[in-house]
């Protein structure tokens, strides 16, 4: 817990395909952190793990190919409660399709989700939170786009005003 949490020195981070887990706070609040290289071996990004790493900007989520821009290998199962938290540059990620649940608030208070024009925040393919305060209403009908594969943890917590919510084929996972 907290491996490197508060570190100001280390910009750049890659962890090798043999890391498996990321446990809770482990980056956290690392102050110069922009870029993060995840191997292809991590299952889980605990809760909390990269909190507050306001310049984080890039973070890729496995094995990438530059040249057609995706990833290409993840064992990536679980991304944990707050893990992104306040990351306020972090505009977009992708979202290996092995990830199968993602929890509450994992990109609250990121660029993700202050971009969020309809209310329903995306993190690549999944639905992972609910920004009222960026929402064009639309009659309180919200319709998730289709190819969203999942939606994360207590997404659609208190969201006022919402009165139809239509999930398409696509989704597989609905967590808690």
């Amino acid at each position: 817990v907290q491996a490197m949490a508060y570190c100001s020195v280390v910009s750049t981070l890659i962890l090798p395909d043999s890391v498996k887990l990321i446990n809770d706070a482990a980056f956290a609040v690392m102050q110069n952190l922009a870029s993060v290289v995840i191997g292809e071996g991590v299952e889980e990004i605990s809760s909390q793990a990269f909190t507050l790493c306001e310049k984080l900007t890039n973070v890729i989520l496995g094995s990438y190919d530059f040249g057609a821009q995706k990833i290409t290998g993840s064992s990536l199962k679980r991304i944990g409660p707050k893990a992104f938290y306040g990351c306020k540059l972090l505009a977009s990620i992708e979202i290996p399709e092995t990830v199968e649940s993602i929890g509450s608030y994992a990109f609250r208070k990121t660029a993700i989700f202050d971009a969020a024009n309809t209310g329903v925040v995306y993190a690549g393919n999944w639905v992972v939170d609910w920004n009222q305060n960026t929402i064009i209403f639309q009659g309180g009908n919200i319709k998730i786009k289709e190819g969203t594969v999942g939606i994360s943890e207590y997404a659609f917590f208190q969201c006022l005003f919402v009165s139809e919510l239509t999930i398409p084929d696509s989704v597989k996972y609905i967590n808690r």
